[in-house]
């Protein structure tokens, strides 16, 4: 698998470029998708773990950080007989990295980042990583179908993430996936200023600010936030 040793020995972009043109198998495809989201992992926990020791305030502790279960894999071989074609990159994502949600702030945070009722003044929007589970995608495609059950609408726009707004603790609107879906790596819609760009896309420029992407518009890069980012793996 030329790709995927190529892919390991570092040459990430170029290696997800031909991905993305269609110059791969499919069994080296999904071996990439897969090597690329345990990345992902990896830098999940160095971020949860960082927050933790940091005394970030999580809006939805609880939440933070849930690693696949049978459950979830199971959902997804659910997910594949109702909808048809998924992409590689998002069943690697749901089947290796699993739900996250980063939503919060930090204590020195000024703005803060998540409107908490004892916190004043409007939060920065600073879209904190949040993925979701397997089993919860399988649970919304239910409902879905379960409003017209006699002739489910595809393309389905599963809710996969809520927006800038809505992870500030703000009423908002979704990051959005369109399925079934034929490509490999699906485009990630709703994501403010970054039309058109793909789901392996976004949690790279998540990850390249430590996972808060947002702090890219708001032109800072706070001293926690740079010594996270130091810590993660690139893919």
């Amino acid at each position: 698998m030329d790709l995927l040793n190529r892919y390991r020995a570092g040459d990430y972009l170029t290696v997800w470029d031909e991905l993305r043109n269609g110059d791969a198998e499919p069994t080296e495809a999904a071996a990439v998708c897969d090597a690329t989201m345990q990345r992902v992992s990896e830098n999940v926990d160095v971020i949860v773990d960082y927050l933790d020791a940091t005394g970030y305030r999580f809006a939805y502790p609880d939440l933070r950080r849930h690693p696949p279960t049978p459950d979830d894999l199971h959902a997804l071989d659910n997910l594949h007989a109702r909808v048809g074609a998924i992409p590689s990159a998002l069943r690697s994502c749901l089947a290796i990295v699993g739900e996250v949600w980063l939503c919060g702030t930090f204590s020195d945070s000024d703005p803060p980042m998540f409107a908490f009722e004892d916190l004043s003044g409007y939060p920065m929007m600073t879209d904190p990583l949040v993925l979701p589970s397997g089993a919860w995608v399988d649970t919304e495609l239910q409902e879905w179908d379960s409003n017209d059950w006699s002739e489910p609408k595809r393309p389905w726009r599963l809710d996969f993430a809520p927006d800038e707004l809505h992870k500030a603790g703000i009423s908002g609107a979704t990051h959005d996936l369109l399925l079934p879906d034929e490509n490999l790596d699906p485009v990630l819609l709703g994501v403010e200023g970054r039309s058109g760009i793909t789901l392996v896309e976004y949690l790279r420029v998540s990850m390249t600010w430590g996972g808060f992407p947002g702090f890219q518009f708001i032109g800072r890069r706070p001293p926690l936030v740079e010594a996270l980012q130091q810590q993660l793996q690139p893919f």
